[in-house]
């Protein structure tokens, strides 16, 4: 949980002294040698800071309940908006830029009730050329 707080604190504190994000929800596990992650939010867009077996993700998420309850991660979102995005939702200087130069249109696209649509159909895209290219690899081995 330190190295979120410490990237919240350092790459992302634009989020809540500029935009009004809080904290809402946290979890902390000794599992996998230490999972966590950190949510903050505002009216229409959540933002999850995740450790996963050792891995740091930024993942976001619809506040609208009428919206499903999937997350998305940032790469997914800079693909839609028609950015290179290496299929990288690391925690990186990179992506936190990504956030603080285009956050206003990402709040934007939160507010627009069809975006979890097209998150999913961008994320069943991604799902299906890397099933492609699994099976591909393999055929090549």
């Amino acid at each position: 949980m330190t190295e979120i707080l410490q990237f919240l604190a350092g790459q992302l504190s634009f989020l809540y002294s500029k935009y009004g994000f809080r904290i809402t929800d946290s979890m902390v596990s000794d599992s996998f040698g230490g999972d966590a992650y950190l949510v903050i939010e505002r009216e229409e867009l959540r933002i999850r800071l995740v450790r996963d077996r050792s891995q740091y993700f930024i993942e976001l998420q619809s506040t609208q309940k009428s919206q499903s309850n999937s997350w998305f991660t940032v790469d997914l979102l800079r693909g839609l908006m028609g950015l290179p995005s290496d299929d990288n939702a690391f925690m990186t200087n990179e992506n936190a830029q990504f956030l603080e130069t285009h956050l206003d249109a990402i709040l934007s696209e939160f507010r627009d009730s069809k975006i979890t649509s097209r998150l999913n159909a961008e994320e069943s895209k991604r799902s299906k050329r890397r099933t492609a290219e699994r099976k591909k690899r393999k055929t090549s081995e």
